[in-house]
């Protein structure tokens, strides 16, 4: 039988794993924003006629605004799923395919726009 203690911190983390996951697409939005900021600093207009090193150094930033929440719900999803809460599951798989998803889909749009 399972504690009540170890219960109430595998629901918290189901909760905190949730709550990231909601957060994820707020994060999505932020981190093209900070794109368009990052292409301006750099002198360009929306990223048009940009050098592949400034597509990268976007897409890095995008990456690491938009992998906190996916980070989040994965290392949530595993500590209450660890817990004995399977329904972490869930959030972890979702956390892990945003982040995932994102990566491939901005490596793939700097790639193409270099050729």
């Amino acid at each position: 039988m399972v504690p009540v203690e170890q219960r109430q911190r595998a629901r918290a983390w189901l909760t905190d794993a949730w709550v990231s996951v909601v957060l994820i697409p707020i994060f999505m939005f932020l981190s093209f924003v900070a794109g368009y900021v990052v292409y301006g600093l750099l002198g360009y207009v929306d990223g048009r006629g940009s050098t592949i090193w400034a597509d990268l150094v976007v897409l890095v930033v995008a990456v690491l605004i938009a992998a906190v929440p996916c980070t989040a719900a994965v290392v949530f999803g595993r500590r209450a799923t660890a817990a004995g809460e399977r329904r972490g599951k869930v959030p972890l798989v979702l956390g892990s395919l945003a982040g995932t998803a994102f990566v491939v889909l901005g490596a793939t749009s700097v790639v193409a726009a270099a050729l």
